[in-house]
């Protein structure tokens, strides 16, 4: 993480098939974003299922949601949290993707109930402002690139809008 970069701290796993196509198109230089994010969107991911103690003799699911013990595990949190420590340390700009209707999913609810009892200041966008940051319209017309205009492609149909 560098100095004053926006960094996604929080992603609505809704829209995980969308942050994917996303971030093929962020992972260039001239991204706006960078991604303290950790997504585990089925049981082949690595870590998947995975529970980590960390409240006395709780995992992180207690914290997370409310003492239900999830299948895709708490694990996520721990690194989750030390990569959103360490763009915090740096002055980054921290940022909450919402839903469309600005509400959020179940682990961003935890994950934005740690930030502001840690008192970390952050930014809340809905999906369709972070999309419109990503997919700027001028930029789209002056780039003819093919995985640009998909990516575009998928946004219009998937999410319905831009």
């Amino acid at each position: 993480f560098r100095e004053g970069e926006q960094v996604i701290v929080s992603f609505p796993g809704v829209h995980g098939y969308g942050w994917k196509k996303l971030t093929q198109v962020s992972s260039s230089k001239h991204t706006p974003f960078a991604s303290s994010c950790i997504f585990l969107p089925d049981e082949k991911t690595p870590g998947y299922g995975l529970h980590d103690i960390q409240r006395g003799k709780h995992c992180s699911c207690h914290f997370l949601y409310n003492g239900e013990r999830v299948k895709w595990g708490c694990h996520w949190f721990s690194q989750w949290k030390e990569q959103t420590l360490r763009a915090h340390g740096r002055r980054c700009k921290l940022v909450v993707v919402t839903k469309k209707d600005g509400s959020l999913g179940r682990s961003q609810a935890g994950e934005v109930q740690f930030l502001e009892a840690e008192k970390i200041p952050y930014e809340s966008i809905t999906i369709e402002q972070f999309a419109r940051r990503i997919f700027d319209r001028r930029d789209m017309r002056r780039r003819r690139s093919g995985l640009l205009r998909s990516n575009c492609k998928l946004l219009r149909s998937d999410w319905g809008y831009l």
